[in-house]
């Protein structure tokens, strides 16, 4: 098996963070730290990532018991270990409401580890929605779920999944049995949906494109582009059945699809709304 020659480890300030499985890609005298720091904390502590401060005589050893099942884990434990006191300082987060959560999972892994491809895709999409953007909001759970929410993305495995136009009225409001009450699941949006914001990420919302909103509920989007001097346009079966259908560079049927619930009608969409 081929060693990167990367630089291993994740780093934030002063603190190097890597998976317990490239530990064997450390220096000898790193890795002779760490064993060192090892056996200051509690016997048969379980860990599975290794913090190196890089000024000062400091490890950490960090429980991520979900680090590769979810996408983004939660720190349930942690053992800090001082070499120069011998000190160690042990703290569990499991009852925390707001525990830290961790991100870009492939850095802390060597660059032949099997999930290596499969991490990076995930901080990839992240990074294209904007998640990444402000570091300072994503470190801990509470302000980590905002920020997906505001985004309109929900995680689902190690997938970014934008969020549907779910009503906030309660469910059994929006369905009757087996009919769907379509209208109910359009939202009143302060900023653009999760698939307009893809298209503004991307550089397709430049003005010089025209844009096509099928089933646009409200008209929130359509608004915030008018707002931005697109040339934009949209129509909804329930909100406005009068506007007129138009051809355009670019046409949203997002959230449109998957609140159809007859087969038939659902493959008649795209025709309807591309011509």
């Amino acid at each position: 098996m081929e060693k990167s020659n990367r630089f291993i480890g994740k780093k934030i300030a002063d603190y190097r963070y890597l998976h317990t499985s490239a530990l064997s890609e450390l220096d000898d005298e790193s890795r002779s730290a760490v064993r060192k720091a090892e056996a200051r904390i509690t016997p048969g502590a379980k860990y599975n990532v290794i913090k190196i401060r890089e000024s000062a005589p400091e490890i950490s050893f960090l429980n991520y018991p979900t680090f590769f099942e979810e996408a983004f884990p939660i720190l349930e434990q942690s053992w800090k270990v001082n070499l120069d006191t011998g000190q160690c300082r042990y703290r569990v987060y499991s009852e925390s409401n707001n525990p830290p959560i961790l991100h870009r999972k492939e850095l802390l892994l060597p660059s032949y580890h099997l999930d290596y491809q499969r991490f990076l895709e995930l901080t990839k999409e992240a990074e294209s929605i904007g998640l990444f953007d402000d570091t300072t909001r994503i470190g801990f759970l509470q302000d980590w779920n905002r920020l997906l929410e505001l985004k309109g993305y929900e995680v689902s495995e190690h997938a970014l999944v934008p969020l549907a136009n779910e009503a906030t009225e309660n469910l059994s409001a929006i369905e009757s049995g087996s009919e769907i009450h379509r209208h109910l699941t359009a939202l009143t949006r302060t900023q653009l949906s999760a698939p307009m914001q893809s298209l503004a990420r991307y550089g397709y919302l430049d003005q010089t494109r025209s844009v096509f909103d099928y089933g646009c509920g409200k008209g929130n989007d359509v608004q915030l582009l008018k707002d931005s001097n697109i040339n934009v346009a949209g129509w909804d079966p329930y909100y406005s059945p009068s506007a007129e259908k138009k051809t355009a560079d670019i046409v949203n049927l997002g959230f449109v699809i998957n609140v159809i619930e007859v087969p038939e009608e659902r493959l008649r969409i795209p025709d309807q709304g591309c011509h």
